[in-house]
Parts: structure tokens; sequence; C-alpha cells
């Protein structure tokens, strides 16, 4: 993406909006975000986001750039702006939670320019606590594991002080290529509040076919094969709140069973083969289970697991 930031004064300044377009469900984004796409002349984003609203705009000029071309992002966007376009750069789940709303104003003010409007959205803590119940009806924080601004040793302080805190965590960015174990090392964080004598069985499991899925029938097709591969296997390893099983990246999520027995998880891995068949999609699985978490780190369980599967 290139351009040069250079504007001609006698223009009309536009606007910018900045839009949280949900968490992925075209269903949950807000009415006040449709209404500004629709004034936009220029809608801007990643290249994935574009991709899940386009055909709902037609008619509208798209710029799309990959990832960590944030600050590129947002300086196109002035431009067009200084151009007198009325210009949508676009995120996922809300604009102010871990989104672009933060970048874009820091440009803005930058090259002065003042005419920004920020459109809440529904961000993924949200839509994820209603698919378990109310998890987050009352005290909770969120907790990013990106390393990319924040180093790791603040994270894990953050971590055991929320832990400390008996707080509801919602993790954001659990795991990339490079950071593969980072959910799974903060689960062995949070639960050394364990008491020594739990016993613990970790599940590590891969939705299979999930990238020829994205790459013949679109994303769509994929964020469904997801919340189908989700919904199985919060039916045969979730407890009674669903808290225990989550996703870790990608096409792998991830279950941690406390208090259980060997037969126990014998038994919840036959209901996943039943609930696999149901929902005809095939999901890899390996599970390792301890009699206590004395003898094994989570850490080392999921190593086991991952080997297992």
């Amino acid at each position: 993406m290139e351009y040069e930031m250079g504007y001609d004064k006698g223009y009309d300044m536009g606007k910018i909006y900045v839009i949280g377009i949900g968490p992925g469900d075209r269903r949950l984004m807000t009415d006040l975000g449709r209404e500004a796409l629709e004034k936009s002349d220029v809608i801007v984003g990643y290249k994935v986001y574009i991709d899940l609203i386009r055909e709902d705009y037609p008619e509208k000029e798209f710029l799309e750039s990959g990832m960590r071309e944030e600050i590129l992002r947002c300086e196109k966007c002035i431009a067009l702006a200084r151009e007198g376009k009325t210009v949508s750069l676009i995120c996922s789940g809300d604009a102010g939670v871990y989104g672009m709303a933060s970048p874009l104003l820091e440009v803005a003010e930058k090259e002065g320019f003042m005419d920004v409007e920020i459109i809440p959205g529904v961000t993924a803590a949200l839509a994820g606590a209603a698919i378990l119940g109310a998890p987050v009806s009352h005290d909770f924080c969120t907790i990013s594991l990106s390393d990319l601004l924040t180093p790791w040793e603040l994270i894990e302080k953050r971590l055991r002080s929320a832990a400390e805190g008996d707080f509801c965590i919602v993790i954001y960015n659990p795991a990339s290529r490079k950071r593969a174990d980072y959910l799974k090392k903060a689960c062995g964080i949070l639960m050394e509040k364990l008491p020594e004598d739990t016993s613990v069985a970790v599940c590590s499991m891969d939705v299979n076919g999930l990238k020829s899925t994205n790459d013949k029938s679109g994303h769509l097709k994929g964020d469904i094969l997801l919340r189908e591969s989700a919904a199985c296997i919060l039916k045969s390893f979730g407890d009674e709140t669903g808290k225990n099983v989550f996703r870790i990246g990608g096409d792998e999520f991830a279950a941690i069973c406390l208090n259980c027995s060997e037969e126990q998880i014998k038994e919840a891995l036959e209901r996943f083969r039943e609930e696999q068949e149901r929902y005809g999609i095939s999901i890899s699985a390996g599970c390792a289970w301890a009699p206590s978490v004395r003898e094994e780190k989570i850490q080392q369980l999921f190593e086991k697991a991952d080997r297992l599967m």
C-alpha cells in the first residue's frame, strides 16, 4: 500500500469512522456500524475483515492490506479523508478493545486531523460469554497474551494478579505461529492456585480440514466449521460452565478437566467420537491425565497430549 500524505488545502475535509464489525457473525454488527458503512465512500481494513462484509456493500471502494500494516491503514484513511471522502476503518469486535481506535486516534492527532468518530461494536468477550451463559456478569478483566507491545514478564504478573483477585479472566490474542505455547503457559500460571492434590486432564484437539474449507469455500464456511467443532467439544468435555474449553488459535482447541478420573476421560472421549459423527466433522485429539498437579505441570500435560494427538 503506497501513497503520499500530502493534500490540497482547497478540498473540504472528509470524515473517518472507526468501526468494530463484531466477532465474525454479520448479525452481531450494530445498526450504527451499518449506517456508517452506508455513508462511506471508502472502506479500509485487514483483508480477512474486508472479505466478511464486501458482498454487503458492492458499490463501495475497498482498500485492504495485510497483518502488521495497521499504521499504514490509519495513514491511508487520513489521506483519503483529506481528499474530502468519508472513510470507514474496520476491525473485528469493538474498535476500542485491542482494535483500531487507538492507533487511528494517535495518527490523527499527529497529523492534526480531528473529524473521527468511533463506532462501538460487540467484542469477542461478550459474544463468547453469551454462549457460555453469564460468566462476566460480575467483576472480570481482559488480558492480551500478545507480547508485541507488552513484555511477557508483565503479562505473567497480570495473570497472577488477576488469579489472586479471583477475577473471571478473558484472554485475548491467545496464540500465533510465533507464540504457539503462550496460552498453555498462561493456563499453567493460572492453575498455580489449585490445591496440589487436584487431578487434571488436558485434551488437545485439531479441527481437520479447516484450511481447505477456508481456501475452497471462504472464511464464512470456515467459521461455521469452527462453531460446530466448538459445540462438539463443549458437549463432550465442557463442565457446567464451559469455561474449561477454549480455542488456542487457528484450528486448535483444548480442554482442561479438573478433579476427573481416567474413567471419566475415557467416557468423554467416547462422547466426543459420537458427537463428531452427529455433526459430520473430523477432529483429531490427544488426552493426557495426571492424578495431581503436583506430579505433572500443565505445560508437561499439554506436551504429552500434543504427542498423542
